[in-house]
């Protein structure tokens, strides 16, 4: 019975390839859910729905193969084509805050003209491959929307991760390095594949490569969560002082370069602030907005004590770890604070909550 079910089934080397492309798929899959699990950063999230629907897809185009069936085919293709929405996704979490709104207009346009065509079964035929075997494949424009979308999608990946491994400082080198290697293998590599004719001799080396490269993506920031937020902002330094005095308690910086004393700058904060609190009488500054960065300020009215990060740029993300951070600093030195003591030596161990509040934020002054 087993034996007659094989040989009803169109057994293949592409259908072999394209189900064994489904392992890496899985373990890429695997492996940004652990990463969400572990850290809970938004880019592991739309890394799993990424891997999750290229994994689908492939795995509906291999027993397409399989059982010569067109309609499996063409809804294995459509799953595929929403890979465009995933990337789009994945690679603005890497960026900004929220979606492009632009990329999002050319996705779905893109997006529904595959469905459109997609839903016509004359657009997919079987062809013989350069080794005698029978398969399917795409023709007339659902072949030409199939293949414009499959190039976005290398677009936006090749592009950012190169984008990221450029920005990385040195420490990151390594791990920027195989996510970019990942998006080659899935970009590059596999229009290689198809321009070359190899997927006409080996049908599926194609998802073979951008399942490989997947992998090497997801390992990349699994491996490194910092990777995800280097187009995100920049976080220069974070100071804690009195804000009657201007006396600084605790500083700590992640990047020295063109950075003034910090005393001086707790100081000046300190003058800036009450003047404005005093002259406009709108109460006290929460934030400070500059041509190319932003001081986000954290006061503790009670305590005369406030928390001042200066950042390229303000995200939910770091107003949430400085609130966190003012928060359990208060906690920890209540008593000095209350006794406004200005003994440095009483605040040094605040260093180990930056370790727990701004583990994502990178140090450019290693």
């Amino acid at each position: 019975m087993v034996s007659l079910l094989f040989m009803a089934l169109n057994v293949t080397m592409g259908a072999l390839t394209l189900l064994v492309a489904v392992i890496p798929e899985i373990l890429a899959l695997f492996i940004s859910i652990r990463g969400y699990r572990n850290f809970g950063y938004r880019q592991y999230l739309f890394m799993a729905i990424t891997w999750s629907l290229l994994l689908t897809g492939n795995l509906f185009i291999g027993v397409a193969y399989l059982l010569l069936d067109t309609l499996i085919y063409r809804l294995g293709i459509l799953i595929q084509g929403l890979l465009v929405f995933g990337v789009a996704f994945m690679v603005d979490s890497l960026s900004r805050d929220s979606p492009d709104s632009r990329k999002l207009v050319l996705v779905t346009a893109s997006a529904t003209a595959l469905l459109i065509y997609g839903l016509d079964s004359t657009y997919v035929t079987q062809h013989i491959s350069a080794l005698g075997e029978v398969g399917l494949s795409m023709t007339g424009p659902f072949s030409l929307v199939g293949t414009f979308v499959f190039l976005i999608v290398g677009i936006f990946w090749l592009y950012y991760m190169f984008v990221i491994h450029r920005a990385a400082p040195a420490q990151l080198k390594e791990y920027s390095r195989y996510s970019l290697l990942g998006a080659i293998l899935a970009g590059p590599g596999s229009f290689f594949a198809f321009g070359s004719g190899l997927v006409w001799i080996v049908p599926g080396t194609d998802y073979l490569f951008i399942g490989t490269g997947a992998v090497l993506t997801a390992y990349a920031f699994a491996s490194q969560p910092k990777l995800g937020f280097v187009l995100r902002f920049k976080v220069f330094r974070l100071t804690v002082f009195n804000t009657e005095s201007g006396i600084e308690y605790f500083t700590y910086s992640w990047e020295q370069k063109g950075l003034v004393d910090s005393a001086l700058f707790s100081g000046a904060l300190t003058g800036v602030s009450n003047l404005l609190d005093e002259s406009l009488g709108r109460g006290a500054v929460n934030y400070i907005l500059f041509e190319e960065g932003v001081l986000l300020i954290r006061r503790i009215a009670s305590l005369d004590v406030a928390f001042a990060l200066l950042a390229t740029k303000s995200t939910p993300l770091l107003r949430e770890a400085l609130d966190v951070f003012a928060e359990l600093f208060v906690e920890q030195y209540h008593d000095h604070l209350a006794s406004e003591s200005a003994i440095v030596s009483h605040y040094t161990s605040a260093k180990d909550l930056i370790d727990e509040t701004f583990p994502f934020v990178i140090a450019y002054s290693e």
